[in-house]
Protein backbone atom coordinates (compact mmCIF):
# COMPACT_ATOMS: atom_id res chain seq x y z
CA UNK A 1 0.00 0.00 0.00
CA UNK A 2 1.25 3.26 -0.86
CA UNK A 3 2.07 6.01 2.02
CA UNK A 4 0.34 9.15 2.42
CA UNK A 5 3.07 11.43 1.85
CA UNK A 6 6.86 11.12 0.11
CA UNK A 7 8.99 13.27 1.81
CA UNK A 8 11.72 13.85 -1.42
CA UNK A 9 15.06 15.23 -0.04
CA UNK A 10 17.48 16.15 -2.83
CA UNK A 11 20.96 15.56 -1.42
CA UNK A 12 24.80 16.94 -2.27
CA UNK A 13 27.23 16.58 0.37
CA UNK A 14 26.73 17.99 4.03
CA UNK A 15 26.34 14.28 5.52
CA UNK A 16 25.47 16.33 8.96
CA UNK A 17 23.12 18.28 7.34
CA UNK A 18 21.13 15.65 6.24
CA UNK A 19 21.40 13.93 9.38
CA UNK A 20 19.78 16.30 11.54
CA UNK A 21 17.03 16.41 8.77
CA UNK A 22 16.45 12.55 8.72
CA UNK A 23 16.86 12.87 12.99
CA UNK A 24 13.56 15.33 12.87
CA UNK A 25 11.91 13.11 10.03
CA UNK A 26 12.38 10.71 13.20
CA UNK A 27 10.77 12.37 15.33
CA UNK A 28 7.73 13.07 13.71
CA UNK A 29 3.98 12.25 15.13
CA UNK A 30 2.42 11.30 11.54
CA UNK A 31 3.62 7.94 10.50
CA UNK A 32 2.26 7.21 6.97
CA UNK A 33 5.20 8.68 5.03
CA UNK A 34 8.07 6.96 2.83
CA UNK A 35 11.70 8.90 2.17
CA UNK A 36 13.16 9.25 -1.16
CA UNK A 37 16.72 10.32 -1.17
CA UNK A 38 18.29 11.33 -4.37
CA UNK A 39 21.93 12.06 -3.89
CA UNK A 40 24.66 14.19 -6.52
CA UNK A 41 27.29 13.57 -3.98
CA UNK A 42 30.71 12.18 -5.51
CA UNK A 43 31.76 9.45 -2.72
CA UNK A 44 29.47 7.76 0.04
CA UNK A 45 29.04 10.20 2.72
CA UNK A 46 25.16 10.66 2.42
CA UNK A 47 24.75 6.95 1.28
CA UNK A 48 25.98 6.13 5.09
CA UNK A 49 24.09 8.58 6.84
CA UNK A 50 21.09 7.33 5.49
CA UNK A 51 21.83 3.78 6.22
CA UNK A 52 21.48 4.55 9.75
CA UNK A 53 18.24 5.33 9.51
CA UNK A 54 16.97 2.50 7.62
CA UNK A 55 15.23 0.53 10.48
CA UNK A 56 13.71 3.77 11.63
CA UNK A 57 11.62 4.38 8.36
CA UNK A 58 10.89 3.33 4.64
CA UNK A 59 13.93 4.90 2.85
CA UNK A 60 14.52 4.72 -0.99
CA UNK A 61 18.13 6.07 -1.56
CA UNK A 62 19.05 6.68 -5.41
CA UNK A 63 22.44 7.53 -6.39
CA UNK A 64 23.18 9.29 -9.48
CA UNK A 65 25.88 8.24 -11.36
CA UNK A 66 26.25 11.59 -13.11
CA UNK A 67 25.67 14.85 -11.21
CA UNK A 68 21.83 16.32 -11.61
CA UNK A 69 22.32 19.28 -10.24
CA UNK A 70 19.26 21.32 -9.45
CA UNK A 71 16.44 20.81 -10.30
CA UNK A 72 17.10 17.85 -12.49
CA UNK A 73 18.03 16.21 -8.59
CA UNK A 74 14.72 17.06 -7.24
CA UNK A 75 12.62 15.91 -10.20
CA UNK A 76 14.55 12.65 -9.29
CA UNK A 77 13.37 12.46 -6.30
CA UNK A 78 10.10 13.09 -6.74
CA UNK A 79 9.75 10.88 -9.94
CA UNK A 80 10.37 7.77 -7.18
CA UNK A 81 7.75 9.22 -5.29
CA UNK A 82 4.94 6.87 -4.59
CA UNK A 83 2.72 8.81 -1.76
CA UNK A 84 -0.62 10.71 -2.61
CA UNK A 85 1.29 14.15 -1.29
CA UNK A 86 5.16 15.17 -1.97
CA UNK A 87 6.71 16.72 0.59
CA UNK A 88 10.23 18.62 -0.69
CA UNK A 89 12.54 18.50 2.50
CA UNK A 90 16.31 20.26 0.98
CA UNK A 91 19.19 18.36 2.62
CA UNK A 92 19.62 21.40 4.85
CA UNK A 93 16.16 22.25 6.10
CA UNK A 94 14.35 20.20 9.18
CA UNK A 95 10.75 19.90 10.59
CA UNK A 96 10.19 22.99 13.39
CA UNK A 97 8.55 20.20 15.59
CA UNK A 98 7.20 16.29 15.86
CA UNK A 99 3.83 17.56 14.54
CA UNK A 100 4.76 19.29 11.49
CA UNK A 101 4.78 16.55 8.92
CA UNK A 102 0.88 16.14 10.47
CA UNK A 103 0.04 19.94 10.26
CA UNK A 104 1.22 19.82 6.39
CA UNK A 105 -0.76 16.35 5.48
CA UNK A 106 -3.50 17.71 7.63
CA UNK A 107 -3.88 21.08 5.22
CA UNK A 108 -4.33 19.22 1.90
CA UNK A 109 -6.70 15.85 3.85
CA UNK A 110 -8.77 19.01 5.49
CA UNK A 111 -9.27 20.67 2.28
CA UNK A 112 -9.28 18.18 -1.00
CA UNK A 113 -10.36 21.03 -3.24
CA UNK A 114 -6.81 22.40 -2.95
CA UNK A 115 -3.78 21.12 -4.55
CA UNK A 116 -0.86 22.84 -2.62
CA UNK A 117 -0.58 24.18 0.96
CA UNK A 118 2.77 25.93 2.39
CA UNK A 119 3.28 27.71 5.70
CA UNK A 120 5.73 30.18 7.45
CA UNK A 121 9.15 29.08 8.38
CA UNK A 122 12.27 29.56 10.76
CA UNK A 123 14.89 30.89 8.91
CA UNK A 124 18.23 29.91 10.87
CA UNK A 125 21.47 29.64 10.27
CA UNK A 126 23.99 26.63 9.46
CA UNK A 127 24.12 26.11 13.21
CA UNK A 128 20.65 26.09 14.32
CA UNK A 129 20.42 29.50 15.58
CA UNK A 130 17.11 31.74 14.62
CA UNK A 131 17.56 34.28 12.32
CA UNK A 132 13.96 35.63 11.71
CA UNK A 133 10.82 33.93 10.88
CA UNK A 134 9.44 34.27 7.34
CA UNK A 135 5.66 34.37 6.67
CA UNK A 136 3.15 35.72 4.37
CA UNK A 137 1.50 38.76 4.96
CA UNK A 138 -2.34 38.63 4.43
CA UNK A 139 -2.47 40.79 1.94
CA UNK A 140 -0.14 38.76 0.16
CA UNK A 141 -2.31 35.49 0.27
CA UNK A 142 -5.29 37.33 -0.63
CA UNK A 143 -3.91 38.35 -3.86
CA UNK A 144 -2.14 35.08 -4.73
CA UNK A 145 -5.87 34.38 -4.62
CA UNK A 146 -6.90 36.37 -7.29
CA UNK A 147 -4.04 36.62 -9.04
CA UNK A 148 -0.69 33.74 -9.43
CA UNK A 149 1.07 36.48 -11.53
CA UNK A 150 1.89 37.93 -8.56
CA UNK A 151 4.68 35.33 -7.78
CA UNK A 152 6.74 37.08 -10.21
CA UNK A 153 7.00 40.28 -8.08
CA UNK A 154 8.44 38.45 -5.17
CA UNK A 155 8.94 34.57 -3.23
CA UNK A 156 6.62 35.38 -0.41
CA UNK A 157 5.93 31.15 0.04
CA UNK A 158 9.02 30.60 0.83
CA UNK A 159 11.73 27.77 0.39
CA UNK A 160 10.30 24.70 -1.21
CA UNK A 161 10.92 22.72 2.00
CA UNK A 162 7.91 24.85 3.51
CA UNK A 163 5.43 23.46 1.15
CA UNK A 164 3.41 19.94 0.23
CA UNK A 165 1.64 19.28 -3.26
CA UNK A 166 -0.64 16.84 -4.83
CA UNK A 167 1.44 14.45 -6.76
CA UNK A 168 -1.74 13.58 -9.37
CA UNK A 169 -0.82 17.40 -10.64
CA UNK A 170 1.76 15.88 -12.34
CA UNK A 171 4.22 18.97 -12.18
CA UNK A 172 7.47 18.91 -12.64
CA UNK A 173 10.32 21.60 -11.64
CA UNK A 174 11.66 23.51 -14.82
CA UNK A 175 14.78 22.08 -15.67
CA UNK A 176 15.80 24.99 -17.46
CA UNK A 177 15.85 27.19 -14.79
CA UNK A 178 18.04 27.29 -11.25
CA UNK A 179 17.55 31.22 -9.72
CA UNK A 180 13.39 31.53 -10.28
CA UNK A 181 12.58 27.53 -9.86
CA UNK A 182 10.84 27.40 -7.50
CA UNK A 183 8.87 30.70 -7.91
CA UNK A 184 7.83 29.37 -11.31
CA UNK A 185 6.95 25.81 -10.17
CA UNK A 186 4.82 27.59 -7.96
CA UNK A 187 3.21 29.31 -10.20
CA UNK A 188 2.85 26.21 -12.41
CA UNK A 189 0.79 24.65 -10.21
CA UNK A 190 -1.69 27.40 -8.77
CA UNK A 191 -2.49 27.34 -12.88
CA UNK A 192 -3.79 24.12 -12.85
CA UNK A 193 -5.29 24.34 -9.56
CA UNK A 194 -5.35 28.15 -7.26
CA UNK A 195 -7.32 26.55 -4.31
CA UNK A 196 -4.33 26.43 -1.53
CA UNK A 197 -3.92 26.57 2.26
CA UNK A 198 -1.56 28.70 3.88
CA UNK A 199 -0.49 28.68 7.65
CA UNK A 200 1.68 31.17 9.12
CA UNK A 201 3.16 28.44 11.73
CA UNK A 202 6.88 27.85 10.98
CA UNK A 203 6.62 24.21 10.52
CA UNK A 204 10.20 23.95 8.90
CA UNK A 205 13.55 25.43 9.38
CA UNK A 206 15.47 26.81 6.32
CA UNK A 207 18.87 27.14 6.45
CA UNK A 208 20.16 30.37 5.27
CA UNK A 209 23.54 31.69 4.44
CA UNK A 210 24.71 28.20 4.07
CA UNK A 211 26.56 26.23 1.51
CA UNK A 212 24.59 26.50 -1.50
CA UNK A 213 25.56 25.96 -4.80
CA UNK A 214 22.91 27.33 -6.53
CA UNK A 215 23.41 30.27 -5.11
CA UNK A 216 27.43 30.86 -5.39
CA UNK A 217 26.57 30.25 -9.03
CA UNK A 218 23.34 32.65 -9.79
CA UNK A 219 23.68 35.54 -7.21
CA UNK A 220 24.49 38.61 -9.13
CA UNK A 221 24.78 36.08 -12.30
CA UNK A 222 23.80 39.11 -15.14
CA UNK A 223 23.14 36.44 -17.73
CA UNK A 224 20.94 33.40 -15.07
CA UNK A 225 18.93 36.59 -14.26
CA UNK A 226 18.02 38.33 -17.59
CA UNK A 227 17.67 34.78 -19.06
CA UNK A 228 15.43 33.39 -16.17
CA UNK A 229 13.38 36.13 -16.10
CA UNK A 230 12.24 36.80 -19.21
CA UNK A 231 11.96 32.84 -19.36
CA UNK A 232 9.45 33.03 -16.72
CA UNK A 233 7.55 36.12 -18.03
CA UNK A 234 6.95 34.33 -21.13
CA UNK A 235 4.95 31.75 -18.96
CA UNK A 236 2.78 34.57 -17.32
CA UNK A 237 -1.22 34.21 -18.93
CA UNK A 238 -3.01 37.40 -18.81
CA UNK A 239 -0.35 39.80 -18.31
CA UNK A 240 -1.41 43.18 -17.94
CA UNK A 241 0.90 45.32 -20.49
CA UNK A 242 -0.01 48.21 -18.58
CA UNK A 243 0.56 47.54 -14.94
CA UNK A 244 3.32 49.36 -13.93
CA UNK A 245 4.61 47.04 -11.71
CA UNK A 246 6.63 45.07 -14.66
CA UNK A 247 7.91 48.35 -15.88
CA UNK A 248 9.28 48.46 -12.58
CA UNK A 249 10.65 45.80 -12.65
CA UNK A 250 12.57 45.03 -15.38
CA UNK A 251 13.50 48.76 -15.28
CA UNK A 252 15.07 47.78 -11.68
CA UNK A 253 16.41 44.67 -13.85
CA UNK A 254 18.13 46.51 -16.69
CA UNK A 255 19.30 49.28 -14.22
CA UNK A 256 20.99 46.39 -12.00
CA UNK A 257 23.40 45.08 -15.25
CA UNK A 258 23.45 48.18 -17.45
CA UNK A 259 21.95 46.57 -20.12
CA UNK A 260 20.98 49.17 -23.06
CA UNK A 261 19.98 47.29 -25.85
CA UNK A 262 18.66 44.42 -27.39
CA UNK A 263 21.79 42.54 -27.99
CA UNK A 264 22.74 42.54 -24.71
CA UNK A 265 19.52 40.45 -23.50
CA UNK A 266 19.68 37.95 -26.58
CA UNK A 267 23.70 37.35 -25.76
CA UNK A 268 22.39 36.47 -22.21
CA UNK A 269 20.17 33.31 -24.20
CA UNK A 270 16.75 35.24 -24.46
CA UNK A 271 15.48 34.20 -27.85
CA UNK A 272 12.27 35.21 -27.68
CA UNK A 273 10.61 38.85 -28.28
CA UNK A 274 11.07 41.22 -25.65
CA UNK A 275 7.43 43.32 -24.20
CA UNK A 276 7.97 46.54 -26.16
CA UNK A 277 8.33 48.60 -23.43
CA UNK A 278 11.56 47.10 -22.58
CA UNK A 279 12.90 48.39 -25.06
CA UNK A 280 11.83 52.13 -23.90
CA UNK A 281 13.25 51.40 -20.65
CA UNK A 282 16.37 50.07 -22.16
CA UNK A 283 16.06 53.69 -24.09
CA UNK A 284 15.88 55.83 -21.05
CA UNK A 285 18.61 53.92 -19.24
CA UNK A 286 21.27 54.36 -21.51
CA UNK A 287 20.29 58.49 -21.87
CA UNK A 288 20.09 58.92 -18.20
CA UNK A 289 23.79 56.59 -17.96
CA UNK A 290 25.13 59.59 -20.27
CA UNK A 291 23.89 62.60 -18.60
CA UNK A 292 26.96 65.09 -19.90
CA UNK A 293 26.84 63.60 -23.52
CA UNK A 294 23.49 63.79 -24.48
CA UNK A 295 21.66 67.07 -25.62
CA UNK A 296 18.80 68.36 -23.20
CA UNK A 297 16.27 67.38 -26.30
CA UNK A 298 16.93 63.97 -26.20
CA UNK A 299 16.71 63.91 -22.46
CA UNK A 300 13.18 65.54 -22.84
CA UNK A 301 12.49 63.06 -25.30
CA UNK A 302 13.05 60.44 -22.76
CA UNK A 303 10.43 62.03 -20.43
CA UNK A 304 7.96 62.43 -22.39
CA UNK A 305 8.22 58.78 -23.59
CA UNK A 306 8.04 57.68 -20.26
CA UNK A 307 4.99 60.41 -19.32
CA UNK A 308 2.95 59.29 -22.13
CA UNK A 309 3.48 55.52 -21.31
CA UNK A 310 1.99 56.54 -17.82
CA UNK A 311 -1.31 58.52 -19.59
CA UNK A 312 -1.76 55.42 -21.83
CA UNK A 313 -1.90 53.37 -18.43
CA UNK A 314 -4.31 55.87 -16.59
CA UNK A 315 -6.13 55.83 -19.31
CA UNK A 316 -7.00 52.06 -19.27
CA UNK A 317 -7.83 52.23 -15.69
CA UNK A 318 -10.48 54.65 -16.29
Amino acid sequence: MNPKVSICIPAYKQPDSISRTLESIKTQDFLDFEVVVSDDTPDESVYRVCERFRTCFPIQYLKNDKSLGSPGNWNRAVDAASGQYVKIMHHDDYFSDNASLGAFVALLDDHPEAGFAFSGSNNVDKNGVLCFVHSAKKKQVEELRRNQNVLFFGNFIGAPSATIYRKDLGVRFDENLKWVVDLDFYYSILRLNNFFRYTEKPLVSVCIGGDDRVTSECENNKCVEIYEWFYFYKKLSSVDSYDFCYFKFFWNLLRKYRIYSLEEIFVCGVNEPVPGYVEQIMYCLDIFNHPVKVRMFDKLLCVMCFRWWLIRRCHFLK
